[in-house]
């Protein structure tokens, strides 16, 4: 369940899934493969669907942290890494037969354009709350 459901999966549960994707991934590609093939998929289907899984764990990573990089931190060059991690996460994305909701929407249709625009914006939920508290 998501943290503000009771779960646990809050900010810093996700940095450290996401940083940990690739042995998470492996770990779960030997537990499925020690499972019969006669009670689940080919191990060919296996290697192929954690592989892929794997990727895109990797690339979304590399999306995250150029979308946590601060305002007036971001270059140019930091736009054209995130339009083509943004590309290659979302190709991978749609391989797996992934649905694109709401989320994978805003960052394929919304995040390289807004981080250009406002040079950064890894801060901005900072930026808006202390704008807030200073209206108020």
């Amino acid at each position: 369940k998501p943290y503000y459901h009771g779960g646990e999966y809050n900010g810093k549960a996700m940095v450290s899934f996401m940083t940990k994707s690739s042995e998470i991934m492996d770990h779960l590609k030997d537990k499925l493969l020690e499972i019969a093939e006669s009670d689940r998929c080919s191990d060919a289907e296996v290697l192929e669907v954690t592989s892929k899984f794997k990727e895109v764990l990797h690339v979304f990573d590399a999306i995250f942290s150029k979308a946590r990089i601060q305002s007036l931190c971001y270059s140019e060059t930091d736009n054209a890494d995130l339009k083509q991690f943004v590309t290659e996460g979302l190709r991978l994305w749609r391989e797996l037969n992934l649905s694109i909701a709401p989320k994978p929407h805003a960052v394929e249709d919304h995040l390289c354009d807004q981080a250009g625009r406002l040079l950064g914006i890894g801060d901005l939920g900072k930026i808006l709350w202390n704008n807030r508290i200073k209206v108020a």
